[in-house]
């Protein structure tokens, strides 16, 4: 158990807090930004897909998305999370786990520049979360909302809750993404302005000032 808290999954007070509003932050943005589509025309909503279709769709993002957004955190902030607290060191870590996030994502996605304007956005944010609370939990819940919302409009075979027709593809829609993606960093900011307890990985070095 010991092993596994030391990647950032500690149950410290507050941990189970810290997913849940990581877990409305994903949501919430992700349902903004495909309002955001919704409104600009980029696809029409044709009606809902059976229930019988839904429950198992539903059911398959909330546990399988837990899952990959779980691993995902360990491999890419939790690890250096470990590292940089053994060797008592601030400076870097949201620098480091970012460029991670972003080979990570260039790998898996295709290098485009608007793919990688999305990973360095998000990078910093999941990152900042990590070195705000100390843990790895916020940063988990803002993956696992965001993919969640994800899974219900595009499914995991490309049907999701909703019948969508008339999909478009086109540089605005990239430009939204990004700017609404955007917004999550402010929104963790302000939430987190105040926040300097013990498990903060900012207070490990004293003064140590976060470099990104």
């Amino acid at each position: 158990m010991r092993g596994i808290q030391s990647f950032g999954l500690k149950r410290h007070k507050g941990y189970l807090t810290n997913l849940i509003i990581g877990l409305l932050l994903g949501m919430c943005i992700y349902v903004l930004k495909y309002f955001c589509f919704y409104g600009l025309g980029k696809f029409t909503v044709e009606g809902l897909m059976p229930v019988e279709y839904i429950i198992p769709l539903l059911s398959k993002a909330l546990i399988g998305m837990l899952f990959s957004s779980l691993i995902n955190d360990i491999l890419i902030r939790g690890y250096w999370f470990r590292y940089f607290n053994e060797n008592k060191m601030t400076r870097g870590f949201v620098l480091a786990t970012t460029i991670i996030y972003v080979l990570d994502d260039s790998w898996n996605e295709g290098f485009h520049w608007i793919n990688l304007m999305f990973s360095v956005l998000l990078g910093v944010s999941l990152a900042y979360t990590v070195y705000k609370t100390g843990s790895i939990w916020m940063s988990i819940g803002i993956h696992w909302g965001g993919n969640l919302i994800y899974r219900t409009l595009y499914g995991f075979e490309g049907q999701g809750v909703y019948k969508l027709d008339h999909v478009k593809e086109g540089i605005l829609y990239d430009y939204v993404s990004l700017g609404v993606t955007a917004l999550l960093m402010p929104t963790i900011f302000l939430l987190l302005r105040r926040r300097n307890d013990n498990t903060s990985l900012s207070t490990k070095q004293g003064k140590a000032r976060l470099l990104v």
